[in-house]
């Protein structure tokens, strides 16, 4: 059998995400590796984007686009990105809106949206996802 050229990786979590209200959610970082100066000025930005451990939120309507890549069914990684607007920050935490966070998922990592590291040109997905992507029921 060959090797594979794929390497496996450990990470370990900074932090937690808990939901806090509707689309809102809190970051919580671990506080013994964090001493407050990680978000110093995170409030001058107006979006973080998160990288959690866990599946991402289920649409049950959402058709697979591809078999590899996909929001719906199982995931072939256990990591899930999402993107939320932040709203408040303290030492420790950051409070995200319009975000879908599950209950105390493992953050990965959590870092400022810039424009400049976004996609490059207009952006493009399936016309039917904007009617469900905003369903996350079960």
């Amino acid at each position: 059998m060959a090797e594979s050229p794929f390497v496996a990786v450990d990470i370990e979590p900074i932090g937690r995400a808990r939901p806090i209200g509707d689309a809102t959610a809190r970051i919580d970082l671990d506080a013994d590796r964090f001493e407050g100066e990680g978000l110093r000025g995170i409030e001058s930005f107006s979006h973080a984007v998160v990288v959690v451990h866990g599946d991402p939120p289920r649409w049950n309507d959402v058709t697979a686009a591809g078999d590899r890549f996909r929001w719906a069914g199982p995931a072939p990684s256990p990591l899930a990105v999402t993107t939320g607007r932040i709203s408040d920050a303290g030492d420790c935490w950051i409070d995200l809106g319009d975000v879908h966070l599950g209950e105390r998922r493992p953050v990965v990592d959590a870092k400022p949206y810039m424009k400049e590291f976004g996609p490059f040109g207009p952006e493009s997905q399936p016309f039917w996802l904007s009617e469900v992507g905003h369903d996350t029921s079960d």
